[in-house]
């Protein structure tokens, strides 16, 4: 379990002080914080709070509840200089999706592109790995035109030294090309990140269930990643307003014990 992070939006009805102290109750050692949810804390106290319950930040995320219209570049900004400022890996990089750009398809992912470029640049000046997150096509929308494994190699081989690629069950697991792309990206070093999370059954893209609660085929997937040569850590993000209403302690223990299953 030395290889289990948490993302904090797994337990996204806890402010950060509280999230960080049940991870520490749990012997959780790595942990992906939120822009926002540092915003609250601020940086000083949150680099105070990893520090003392022995947490090493890895990722850090941008917003949950903020309308994405309203993000600027410059915040965007601002999460990787937070990033290296509490000396964390990455920063989770979601490119726009078609409705930032106000265009076709085509022509958003020759924006996006062009985005991430220019978000490259400031995580190089700052040390801090961009995590390229290919999202569900269903989000090419309202979230992000990066959709496939294939695609997210495509852009991290162009774009050079300084990203790498996040895989989210949640929005790859339907790929029929997906053991071969997984074994690409992690076969050229790109993967820095694997998400773990059930796909549930109903409308929501977005929403994810709990371990063991979906569709999704996750020891399977587990031995995928593993058989291709993948040694880092694998990351809890569970988002979905019906389990942070389920009892703390118990989601936690019920957590770890699907984590223990898969990992073991």
């Amino acid at each position: 379990m030395n290889r289990l992070c948490f993302n904090q939006i797994t337990n996204y009805g806890l402010d950060l002080p509280e999230a960080l102290a049940l991870y520490a109750r749990h012997g959780i050692q790595w942990a992906s914080l939120w822009h926002e949810k540092i915003d609250e804390t601020g940086v000083a106290e949150t680099r105070r709070l990893l520090r003392d319950h022995g947490i090493r930040p890895v990722s850090i995320c941008g917003w949950y509840r903020r309308d994405r219209t309203t993000v600027t570049f410059e915040d965007r900004c601002r999460t990787i200089e937070i990033a290296a400022e509490l000396e964390a890996r990455q920063v989770t990089l979601l490119v726009p999706g078609m409705q930032a750009f106000g265009a076709s398809l085509e022509e958003s992912r020759k924006r996006a592109f062009d985005y991430a470029a220019r978000m490259l640049e400031v995580g190089r000046k700052n040390g801090i790995t961009l995590s390229l997150e290919p999202i569900h096509p269903k989000l090419a929308y309202p979230l992000s035109v990066v959709n496939t494994v294939a695609q997210a190699i495509d852009w991290c081989e162009r774009l050079g030294p300084g990203i790498g690629i996040e895989l989210d069950v949640n929005n790859v697991w339907w790929d029929p090309d997906l053991a071969r792309q997984v074994g690409r990206a992690i076969g050229k070093k790109l993967v820095c990140g694997v998400q773990l999370c059930d796909v549930p059954v109903g409308d929501p893209v977005v929403e994810r269930a709990a371990l063991g609660e979906g569709i999704a085929d996750l020891r399977a997937f587990v031995a995928m990643t593993e058989a291709a040569g993948h040694q880092g850590l694998y990351e809890i993000e569970l988002i979905s307003p019906s389990l942070w209403e389920r009892e703390t302690e118990g989601y936690m223990r019920a957590t770890l014990d699907a984590c223990r299953g898969l990992l073991a």
